[in-house]
């Protein structure tokens, strides 16, 4: 849907689905999991999915058939997340630290797997890129979904800590994967945001704040207002090559987000 119109949009109604664009806003009354499609053959990253969203997005969509790799920090919690999944979903299966699979969906043949990828290191997101691209499988879906949210004041690489967490890297990896993206047209990106990007009301921010004027909840809005003008942008330039970008709300969700300040 375009920006200024409602759910009987007769233009957005006759608007192909493989079109959805950035910057629209979609009602979905009564979805439900049983809605989504087969994803037999689909290939996804889903970065911070060792938790919260992004682990049950993985399991629902591996459910459907598709080969989901998620991201994790470490080995040791990508291994333990599987392991997690395989004892309520399937069975588990596969080789080493960073080749583990999960299968035996009820509903599909999708597996899962890991990746290490830290979002405060940058060298580690390169190697997670390399460690994929190498594989030479497609990407039809990249969802960008790792976040932190008012955690104590921090700065990696001379950033804000939640800006460069829910942004900086996110952008960075997007970059890194947007060739691979492109041949396997048409493809997405599903940018995970807020609408906590409507409290930046001062436009977003790019200096860091000083420590003793820091504010949890005014970093996070401006980080979340950083990932919307991303998928304005992105959109943009990606439409002609069949890339199709869009940002989500996902509304009040009890995750890992609130207690812990991050996956």
């Amino acid at each position: 849907m375009h920006n200024d119109c409602g759910p009987k949009c007769a233009k957005c109604n006759a608007q192909k689905k493989e079109t959805a664009g950035a910057g629209n806003w979609s009602w979905g009354a009564g979805f439900v999991l049983d809605d989504i499609p087969s994803q037999t053959g689909k290939v996804l990253i889903i970065t911070g999915g060792t938790a919260g969203l992004g682990l049950a997005s993985a399991v629902e969509l591996a459910k459907k058939g598709a080969h989901v790799i998620i991201t994790a920090r470490s080995a040791a919690r990508g291994e333990q997340v599987l392991k997690d999944v395989a004892r309520q979903v399937g069975a588990l299966g596969g080789g080493g630290a960073g080749e583990n699979f999960i299968s035996s969906f009820t509903e599909g043949t999708g597996t899962i797997e890991f990746g290490v990828c830290q979002n405060e290191d940058l060298a580690s997101m390169k190697d997670f890129a390399i460690w994929f691209l190498a594989k030479g499988l497609k990407l039809d879906v990249l969802m960008l979904n790792a976040g932190v949210a008012m955690v104590p004041f921090k700065l990696v690489h001379g950033v804000e800590s939640q800006l460069f967490i829910n942004h900086v890297a996110h952008h960075y990896l997007t970059s890194l994967l947007l060739h691979k993206l492109k041949d396997s047209c048409p493809s997405r990106v599903v940018v995970v945001s807020s609408d906590a990007h409507e409290f930046a009301s001062n436009g977003i921010t790019l200096e860091p704040p000083l420590s003793d004027k820091y504010s949890g909840w005014g970093c996070y809005c401006n980080s979340k207002l950083a990932n919307i003008h991303f998928t304005t942008a992105l959109a943009k330039r990606l439409a002609q090559h069949r890339v199709y970008v869009n940002a989500v709300h996902p509304g009040a969700v009890n995750t890992n987000i609130p207690s812990k300040g991050g996956v």
